[in-house]
């Protein structure tokens, strides 16, 4: 059955200058401005089970990355793979969007290939440099697995008032 959920872009933790957490309908937004820790990924962690928990038919994730942000750590990266692996059967998909351009967003994309080629089979996950290009690829995708009808202007409009907290 497909339904829309009517809710706002709702914040739900953040870390200022680090990371802000959001949710909007069963979407988790994660913006790093600086690169991932263990720490922060632990008070990711939190959010991403709350919403799985008012969400059991699925939840997609969309990471958005500063600028020059930094790798994650290796503990935020074990942690990211743990929390991946936890929600696989319950994760509509996962688009990450690294702004920048020039060796850092060549060194970032090569980072996430890795990654992306380890979880194959286990989600769909796309990485993009543009909010365009998300709202092309996610609702379709979200729709059919959590019965969830996402809006694209709407998605390109939450995603833009998220990413200005980067």
């Amino acid at each position: 059955m497909t339904h829309t959920v009517p809710t706002e872009l709702v914040l739900q933790d953040s870390e200022p200058g680090s990371y802000s957490f959001y949710s909007w309908q069963n979407i988790v937004i994660a913006c790093w401005s600086t690169h991932g820790t263990g720490p922060a990924m632990q008070r990711f962690a939190r959010v991403r089970d709350a919403l799985d928990r008012r969400h059991p038919t699925g939840v997609s994730v969309v990471w958005l990355i500063a600028d020059r942000a930094g790798l994650p750590t290796p503990e935020a990266r074990a942690s990211a793979q743990q929390l991946i692996e936890r929600y696989r059967e319950r994760r509509a998909a996962l688009a990450v969007v690294i702004f920048g351009e020039g060796f850092w967003l060549s060194a970032m994309r090569a980072a996430n290939t890795g990654v992306q080629s380890q979880l194959r089979d286990k989600v769909p996950m796309q990485t993009f440099n543009r909010l365009e290009d998300v709202v092309a690829w996610l609702p379709a995708l979200h729709e059919s697995h959590t019965g969830v009808r996402v809006e694209r202007d709407a998605l390109l409009d939450v995603l833009s008032e998220a990413s200005a907290s980067l």
